[in-house]
């Protein structure tokens, strides 16, 4: 597995003075979920721990969720349902998508798979989803709505069964109007994309001329830049965070590296030979590499690439040559104990190495982990969790994690509102719920009733009795 982090071609989310936050996110008829499943940022009743809330204008929202619930219960397909139109958004839909229904039920393969969100841009509030039919892979509707205290205002919606657009702009000049209708009308049957990705496909200059398109990009930006999902094999961090944060600059996560034990005093870069980097990575993928940064000279001229076990900066030297370095991780004070790539470094360091940069980063994002408990000892679990509610109540960052670890199940730690359960009912599908439908006192012990299952969302395991016999078999 490799990653390429390139600053080439940035895209920059456009800045209304108030951090892209996620409200709420409904999905249906997605592998394990049948039924539309609701999951929310939006506080509940608890009157505690305000400090854990992202105060808004006119809506406050968690900084932080947790969800639990057995294997197969459907945790992470939550996850993948985030990943799953997100990437609808920015790639369309895959071949590989068509059985991705509830299987469990026959009627499913006919009935609309929907995705929507709700999240805001600054001071203002959206509703954007979309509906498939995931069998044939074609769209069935499309809509985007601006959220307001007097009600839904329509943006536009398609209709793709009734061949329908509409859309509520108010243009400032008959260009713009043009410019929209044939767009509109070049889509207005298609059902095998949608119009948020289309009208952002190479519209730069549209966006910069008609500032009545600016929302289509604010929007396809905040799930191309805000909406940042990560699965246990898929990394978080390059190159670049660390070059950003050496003991130079940031103390700050050297202390942090130091709490959390991982010996880590200092980070260097090590020249590395192209030989060394063609046996790990793709000839193709370092050609292409140089083609860009030579091609590029608009670009930062850096590319971060990273493999599971290496993390490289390359750059162009002054002839224009591959200059290739390999970041290295020295232990002990100073930086006396020896230096180790990121391979040599533990499992644990290298989940923690990567969930660092949600506490360090400056972007404003939603991160989505899924198993944040991978590889990492029960108490630093416990740990990261602390330290996010504590040293970002500053920071416009919410994360989201499913895990197994029970330890965080803690009403000194958490609100009733940050802990969700996922379930599967008597059908096989997926029921999602909030601790607060339980209304448990503050000083519940809540790990407890959890694991006896009083909250479902434990394992049930069938009679096991069986087992005992097994020495018998063949003996007869």
């Amino acid at each position: 597995m490799w990653v390429i982090f390139s600053p080439i071609n940035k895209i920059f989310l456009m800045n209304r003075g108030v951090s892209p936050m996620l409200m709420r996110f409904n999905v249906k008829n997605f592998l394990s979920f049948f039924e539309e499943q609701e999951f929310t940022m939006i506080p509940g009743t608890v009157r505690n721990k305000e400090e854990h809330l992202l105060k808004g204008k006119n809506i406050n929202l968690l900084r932080l969720a947790t969800i639990y619930g057995p294997n197969a219960a459907g945790k992470s397909n939550l996850i993948k349902a985030l990943s799953f139109s997100k990437n609808v958004i920015q790639k369309g839909i895959l071949p590989s998508s068509k059985n991705k229904f509830f299987r469990l039920n026959n009627d499913a393969p006919t009935l609309p798979t929907t995705f929507e969100y709700e999240f805001n841009i600054g001071d203002s509030y959206f509703a954007y989803g979309f509906s498939l039919i995931l069998a044939e892979s074609k769209f069935t509707g499309e809509w985007l709505y601006e959220l307001k205290t007097s009600g839904e205002s329509l943006i536009y919606e398609r209709n793709l069964t009734l061949t329908e657009f509409n859309h509520n702009l108010i243009f400032e000049n008959e260009d713009s109007q043009t410019r929209f209708r044939i767009y509109s009308e070049d889509i207005i049957s298609n059902s095998k994309v949608l119009f948020l990705s289309e009208i952002n496909r190479n519209k730069e200059d549209v966006f910069k001329k008609f500032k009545e398109f600016k929302i289509f990009s604010e929007i396809y930006n905040w799930f191309d830049k805000t909406l940042d999902i990560n699965f246990p094999d898929k990394p978080i961090s390059s190159t670049e965070f660390f070059l950003e944060n050496d003991r130079n600059n940031n103390d700050k996560l050297f202390k942090l590296l130091e709490s959390l034990g991982t010996g880590i005093t200092e980070f260097k870069l090590v020249d590395t030979s192209l030989d060394e980097l063609n046996r790990v990575f793709p000839s193709k993928l370092i050609k292409d590499i140089e083609e860009e940064l030579i091609g590029d000279e608009d670009s930062e001229g850096v590319v971060h690439l990273r493999s599971q076990n290496n993390l490289h900066l390359i750059t162009l030297d002054t002839e224009k040559n591959l200059d290739i370095k390999t970041m290295h991780f020295s232990h002990g004070l100073y930086g006396g104990g020896g230096d180790f790539t990121l391979g040599e470094e533990s499992d644990g360091t290298k989940r923690l190495l990567d969930l660092l940069e949600i506490l360090i980063g400056e972007e404003d994002k939603v991160y989505i982990i899924d198993e944040i408990d991978r590889s990492l000892h029960p108490n630093l679990t416990y740990q990261f969790i602390h330290l996010f509610l504590e040293i970002l109540k500053d920071k416009k960052i919410q994360l989201i994690v499913t895990t197994h670890e029970d330890r965080i199940l803690d009403l000194d730690l958490l609100r009733r509102d940050e802990i969700w359960f996922v379930e599967k009912s008597e059908n096989g599908s997926s029921e999602l719920y909030s601790l607060e439908k339980y209304k448990t006192r503050f000083d519940k012990k809540i790990i407890n009733s959890y694991l006896d299952g009083r909250y479902g969302a434990v394992p049930k395991f069938k009679n096991v009795a069986f087992l005992n016999n097994l020495d018998d078999i063949g003996d007869e």
